[in-house]
């Protein structure tokens, strides 16, 4: 703890004494929404490469539909339809810098905004008219192709890859491998696909086993405005519909420190896919027909559009031969998308999934109704595990959905929901309420009931866990009190029904966070964010007289206090700074220090512009907790695509370097170097990632090449 405050006090004092010019960064900001990740998660991943791809093509503000817009992070259902209604009022935006006419936009917001935007440079005879498509010969001239080669590898390894004679260690090497290739023609055409093999796999080139060297491919071609269909998808590809409780596959914002903006959703309906994460995605032809182009001269009727698609691909699960040996049924995905052992790759591809579905929506200037629908088939029968927390978990082949989802737009507020239905006649429901006006405050309120029985896999709705047996309240506000100062802050109380796993009865949770953000320079930015979650978990030890016993279940609490300010020295060098610290009590534990779990980080972050097409990002961070209890995160920069946030807990120090070179001008090479070591252990990991030592070490390199 002595070396943590002494150096949290050299930092300060080097924070109070800058004196910077303005930076104009464009880094995606990847942390602001996914720095509360527990773990890397396979969301958090495809959150981090759906930002890199905005930034990579921008979203046409002068084109878009307001469910297009919300895919842009920060910004709002509300917003987005008032930038619609501004462009449908008032004719096009003649630059992104346009948006800060549209009312509720403010420059701090549009900062945030501006490296996901675009305007397009078409502009109809009349400025209310749809823009109209892109001629192929245009599209051929602005062709662009990009290709990237990413190779990561663990130094330090652990036991999963010795020599192993009984071979139930890790079947390939330790290196991880991906590449990725997009070809675009303006906004008429996208080729692309993502080859990936993670670390413990094996190199695999047999065709008839669907193995083609690399264990993960993907890949997908789109193509818009092609006759009456407005846009058509063969291969990969994803679709999500209303708030996501029938459908939703693909990455989605929830909880965070933009509170307000990202709780309601409304779907894009179907997009590309070409990533990476290797579960929420369908695989087949998808189209999508609609109206806009039809009513040039007729823009005060409402916009209809229908959506279907077709899916079949192989899923991994667990394969119980024990029921039926002729026969044997699965019990549960797996959504690890991992093949490193012989059980993993006995799992790979044992089910076989058929999809069809169609959505369909009708959008008015202020308001919008939709629908949607699908049915699963799988090829295996599905057991679920004979567990109490499984009794309500759908049985069979076949899986039934369909939902109803409207928004009001109410000028100042904004209303939404959607009901679905789900196996067995099970019901979910979500409704939102949204208010932003000129007073400075904005409002959010989300309510949420997802029954015990409504086990859809196909749905992500805004929940704590899985959208089954929740049902929550979420408030959220932000009060602009000053034109430098924002307070944010969320309450979410939500309750589980049933029992969730390994817990003797139905329990209850909270999360509250409060957010008190600073901006007095353009240089200069901090906040200051208090938290508190609590949430009822089992009691280690406990034995009561039966699986239903009250007393099982305590509540755990877990607060926590951080700092972060960010900070220009120069125009070349930008420095960030993070002290948090964390309270864990236990389950059945008491506000006394005997059960407390303390923890404490300090991150110090650089940022340097070597030269002109030179920079080096680098941080240090030192940790001290009293246990996992006590574990702290921090989201890490790297190559783009790359997401990482480790939970750091125990004693020790965590640091990075990752070197950006502009080899040429179409050439970009990434290298990341990182190193974890602990002054509390001489073991790290478990199971077959267990490492004899105190230290940890990796490598990251990525090769961009882009043309023109």
């Amino acid at each position: 703890m002595l070396r943590v405050g002494l150096l949290f006090l050299l930092l300060s004092t080097t924070s109070l004494t800058v004196r910077a010019q303005h930076i104009d960064s464009t880094e995606t900001p990847v942390d602001a929404f996914v720095d509360d990740v527990d773990t890397a998660t396979a969301t958090g991943e495809a959150i981090a490469e759906r930002l890199i791809e905005l930034q990579a093509r921008p979203v046409d503000v002068n084109a878009a539909t307001a469910s297009e817009l919300t895919a842009i992070p920060g910004l709002s259902l509300l917003l987005a339809r008032r930038i619609v209604r501004h462009r449908s009022r008032r004719g096009r935006f003649s630059s992104p810098s346009d948006l800060l006419t549209v009312e509720g936009i403010d420059p701090q917001q549009y900062r945030r905004l501006r490296p996901f935007i675009t305007t397009s440079h078409v502009v109809p005879k009349r400025p209310d008219a749809p823009t109209r498509p892109e001629p192929w010969s245009a599209a051929v001239r602005d062709a662009e192709i990009r290709t990237a080669y990413r190779w990561t590898r663990r130094l330090d390894l652990g036991r999963g890859y010795r020599p192993d004679s009984a071979r139930t260690g890790y079947q390939g090497g330790p290196a991880r491998h991906t590449s990725r290739a997009e070809i675009t023609l303006g906004e008429r055409l996208l080729a692309a696909a993502a080859l990936d093999k993670d670390p413990g796999e094996a190199w695999r080139w047999d065709m008839t086993d669907r193995a083609p060297g690399f264990d993960h491919v993907a890949g997908t071609l789109a193509i818009t405005d092609v006759g009456p269909i407005s846009s058509i998808i063969i291969g990969d590809y994803t679709v999500s519909a209303g708030h996501g409780v029938a459908l939703w596959r693909g990455p989605a914002f929830g909880k965070g420190r933009n509170a307000v903006d990202g709780i309601l959703r409304d779907g894009r309906g179907i997009a590309p896919f070409a990533s990476t994460e290797e579960n929420r995605f369908f695989r087949g032809l998808a189209l999508r027909i609609g109206t806009e182009r039809w009513l040039q001269d007729r823009t005060w009727m409402p916009v209809a559009s229908i959506s279907s698609f077709i899916s079949r691909r192989r899923l991994d699960a667990s394969i119980d031969d024990r029921t039926d040996p002729l026969e044997p049924p699965w019990t549960n995905l797996s959504n690890t998308g991992l093949h490193r052992t012989p059980t993993e790759r006995a799992n790979r591809d044992a089910v076989t999934e058929s999809v069809a579905g169609t959505l369909i929506k009708l959008e008015g200037k202020r308001w919008s109704v939709g629908g949607a629908a699908l049915a699963s088939t799988v090829d295996r029968r599905r057991v679920p595990r004979n567990r109490p927390s499984d009794a309500f978990d759908h049985a069979g082949r076949h899986l039934r959905i369909a939902s109803l989802h409207a928004i009001v737009d109410a000028g100042p507020s904004i209303l939404s929901g959607e009901i679905a239905r789900g196996p067995g006649g099970s019901l979910a429901a979500v409704g939102g309420f949204a208010y932003q006006g000129a007073n400075r405050v904005d409002l959010a309120l989300h309510a949420r009931h997802y029954a015990p029985e409504y086990d859809n896999r196909f749905g992500f709705g805004f929940s704590e866990t899985a959208p089954q047996n929740e049902t929550g309240l979420y408030l959220a506000a932000r009060v602009r009190v000053h034109d430098h100062w924002s307070v944010i802050g969320y309450v979410d109380q939500y309750r589980f029904p049933w029992l969730r796993y390994n817990m003797p009865r139905p329990t209850t949770g909270r999360d509250v966070r409060l957010i008190v953000e600073h901006a007095p320079r353009p240089w200069l930015k901090h906040y200051v964010q208090l938290r508190t979650e609590t949430k009822d978990q089992r009691i280690d030890g406990h034995t009561g007289p039966s699986p239903l016993a009250t007393d099982g279940v305590a509540p755990e609490t877990r607060s926590s206090v951080r700092w972060d300010v960010d900070y220009a020295w120069s125009d070349r060098l930008r420095l960030g700074t993070r002290l948090e610290s964390v309270i864990a009590i236990p389950p059945g534990g008491s506000d006394t220090d005997r059960d407390k779990a303390h923890g404490t980080l300090l991150v110090q972050d650089v940022e340097w512009d070597v030269f002109e097409r030179v920079r080096l990002i680098g941080r240090v961070a030192l940790f001290e907790t009293d246990g996992y209890e006590a574990r702290l995160f921090a989201y890490e920069r790297g190559p783009r695509y790359a997401f990482r946030v480790p939970a750091l807990f125990g004693r020790g120090e965590r640091s990075y370097l990752v070197l950006r070179a502009e080899l040429t001008e179409h050439l970009l090479l990434e290298a990341k170097y990182a190193v974890t070591r602990y002054d509390d252990r001489v073991r790290i990991g478990s199971g077959r990632d267990e490492y004899v030592g105190n230290r940890v070490r990796e490598v990251d390199l990525q090769l961009h090449w882009r043309f023109p």
